[in-house]
């Protein structure tokens, strides 16, 4: 477990009290799983556009995409 700076454990401590959290500990782990979850969609959206971008080079839209998508589920 890393030792949070007393700045910020400071911080976490008034934070919890303020927010009614029933202790330190379960407001850092919100906040961990918030700033984890950003992290997941910022790299989803990040590999989105990479393929957007490679699709689009290639001369895909996404309204391509679509139409296809339609046109097999509507084949099944």
């Amino acid at each position: 477990m890393t030792v949070l700076r007393e700045d910020i454990r400071k911080a976490a401590e008034k934070m919890a009290e303020e927010w009614g959290f029933s202790s330190v500990d379960e407001f850092i782990n919100q906040a961990v799983e918030e700033r984890i979850l950003e992290l997941k969609k910022h790299t989803f959206i990040k590999r989105s556009d990479k393929i957007k971008e490679g699709l689009s080079n290639k001369g895909i839209s996404e309204k391509d995409i679509l139409k296809d998508f339609e046109e097999k589920r509507s084949s099944s």
